[in-house]
């Protein structure tokens, strides 16, 4: 990414936080454990996750279409808290992005720094809805769960 975007999306932290709050909170509610108040205080250190890795170099050739590819681990019960959580995040922070392109020259602005945004923030919540289903006390129940066939 970008050192100018970068830099715009770190001193937007607090806005960025409170879109992805505000988000958070119009998504439907799946299980006791995504209801927002559960929710919000991590908004902070994922945010932070997600700035520490877009200062990595990243792929310079992904294109918003590629990006937007990218897809995230499948919940068979749909209870998994990260669905609605990282969607609201991966919205608030793209939001914030395009928002702050919109002051930059146009020749600051650049569609890979958006595609990067979405493949941050896509890895960490498919690392944190993997993680979630694994211990999920639904774990296999159904036959739309991706670990139905593994505990066959």
């Amino acid at each position: 990414m970008s050192p100018t975007a970068l830099h715009a999306l770190r001193e937007q932290r607090l806005t960025i936080c409170e879109r992805w709050t505000a988000l958070l909170r119009v998504e439907p509610v799946n299980s006791p454990l995504a209801l927002p108040d559960a929710l919000v205080h991590l908004i902070p250190d994922s945010l932070e996750q997600v700035l520490r890795e877009l200062e990595r170099p990243g792929d310079g050739h992904l294109t918003l279409g590629a990006a937007r590819k990218l897809s995230l681990p499948v919940c068979g019960c749909n209870r998994n808290p990260y669905l609605a959580y990282f969607k609201a995040g991966e919205q608030a922070l793209l939001e914030t992005l395009v928002l702050e392109q919109a002051k930059m020259e146009p020749s600051q602005r650049r569609e890979s720094d958006l595609a990067q945004l979405i493949r941050v923030a896509r890895a960490l919540a498919a690392a944190e809805i993997d993680t979630f289903c694994g211990v999920c006390t639904h774990h296999a129940e159904g036959e739309s769960c991706r670990f139905h066939e593994s505990v066959r």
